[in-house]
């Protein structure tokens, strides 16, 4: 699997998400053989990370995913595909509510904008839940406080399956 990687270093946007998913898609080089995905990103746009997370989902082979120093927002939400999830003892996992940075517009748009965000939070939420076993409300309070997890923590909670000194840098984006 040392051949197979596919690194995220930087946010998680939409032409990354569209270069993923496309079908010549930068996983098809690895032909449904299981591979490492390295990251280390501060976030990024939502929808694309929902986009980028049920791809991989739909993955054949299994995925490694090796956390690097920081892992927030929506890249976290990426990071959950994994069939191992492992950090760094340095790593932080940081969760939080999808957010629209840029809002311009009516009180009813901006109300549908609102509702969007909500169904965002509680896919994400339903995903984490999904893989930590936790009740989804628990996984919306612990965003909603912008929470941050060490290693220790993210594993405690079922976040991640192990915790590695050994990790490979996470460098450049691919």
């Amino acid at each position: 699997m040392d051949n197979n990687v596919f690194t995220i270093a930087s946010a998680i946007t939409t032409r990354m998400a569209d270069s993923l998913t496309d079908t010549n898609g930068s996983l098809v080089m690895f032909g449904g053989e299981d591979f490492t995905l390295r990251i280390n990103s501060p976030g990024g746009d939502a929808m694309a990370g929902l986009r980028m997370h049920a791809y991989l989902s739909r993955y054949p082979g299994k995925i490694r995913v090796e956390m690097g120093a920081m892992v927030a927002g929506v890249a976290s939400l990426v990071a959950m595909v994994g069939s191992e999830i492992v950090l760094h003892p340095n790593s932080i996992l940081h969760l939080v509510m999808p957010r629209q940075s840029v809002v311009d517009g009516t009180a009813e748009e901006l109300l549908r904008v609102a509702d969007q965000l909500d169904l965002m939070s509680d896919r994400i939420a339903n995903i984490y839940a999904a893989r930590t076993g936790k009740d989804q409300d628990e996984i919306l309070a612990l965003m909603l406080d912008e929470t941050f997890l060490d290693a220790s923590q993210a594993l405690e909670m079922g976040f991640c399956t192990e915790i590695s000194s050994e990790l490979a840098p996470v460098e450049g984006a691919r």
